[in-house]
């Protein structure tokens, strides 16, 4: 949770692009496997509805996958 929260103010910062103030925003979503019982497809998949997940709480965030997610889905 650090790092990703790390992560979101680093990319939100300005940048400075030919004199033009840019700023943007990143969502993160994040997926925890242990003891190896996930494959990496079914990690990428929880990775990715934490991330819908993210988004749609608002951006400039992250989430942790949780198994409703994938009930909802």
């Amino acid at each position: 949770a650090a790092l990703a929260l790390r992560i979101v103010e680093a990319v939100s910062m300005p940048y400075d692009l030919e004199g033009q103030e840019i700023v943007i925003g990143t969502s993160i979503g994040i997926a925890v496997a242990s003891e190896g019982n996930l494959s990496p497809d079914q990690l990428l998949k929880q990775a990715d509805l934490a991330l819908y997940r993210a988004k749609a709480d608002g951006r400039a965030t992250y989430r942790f996958f949780e198994p409703e997610m994938d009930a909802e889905l």
